[in-house]
């Protein structure tokens, strides 16, 4: 059996809970990505005492807010290997050649 409809197939339907905790996300999301973009480049932040700390830039918030902006890369593109000792060589310089040049 090819194509078609399909009992049980498709996305499932969301629970009264997951509903509400999507609807409490979509209504802090401009605050919650504040959060991210300080945790991504780093931050000063002073608590209620007065005491005032430096967060260092955090590399995973960073490439999560790249990953959501432009578009995760795709796992196959990522692995993929290229043989780029021919271009290293001609950037270098350094008159080496290959026999096919």
């Amino acid at each position: 059996m090819r194509g078609g409809y399909r009992p049980g197939a498709g996305r499932r339907k969301l629970t009264e809970g997951e509903r509400q905790a999507i609807d409490k996300i979509r209504a802090r999301l401009p605050e919650l990505v504040e959060v991210l973009m300080d945790r991504a480049v780093g931050h000063r932040y002073q608590d209620s005492m007065g005491r005032v700390y430096t967060a260092a830039p955090d590399v995973r918030a960073a490439m999560y807010l790249i990953d959501r902006g432009l578009g995760k890369v795709r796992e196959e593109a990522a692995t993929t290997s290229v043989d780029v000792s021919e271009l290293i060589e001609a950037l270098r310089g350094d008159g080496r050649r290959t026999e096919n040049a």
